[in-house]
């Protein structure tokens, strides 16, 4: 469940940013509802912290 939350944030933050993106759109996408999205990632600050610490791993390997 956490990487589909994390892939739904990835597209959302990268078509929205961070102002723009929701998290009802990212919880539809990966199909949780809010509460589950929260649970896992926190709030949107956190999962967008992650999210942009998951795109620097990945370009640095």
């Amino acid at each position: 469940m956490r990487l589909r939350i994390l892939e739904a944030a990835k597209e959302e933050f990268a078509a929205h940013g961070l102002a723009g993106a929701r998290v009802d759109r990212i919880a539809a996408k990966a199909g949780a509802n809010k509460r589950m999205l929260y649970y896992h990632v926190g709030k949107k600050d956190e999962l967008y912290l992650t999210v942009l610490e998951g795109a620097y791993e990945k370009i640095r390997v």
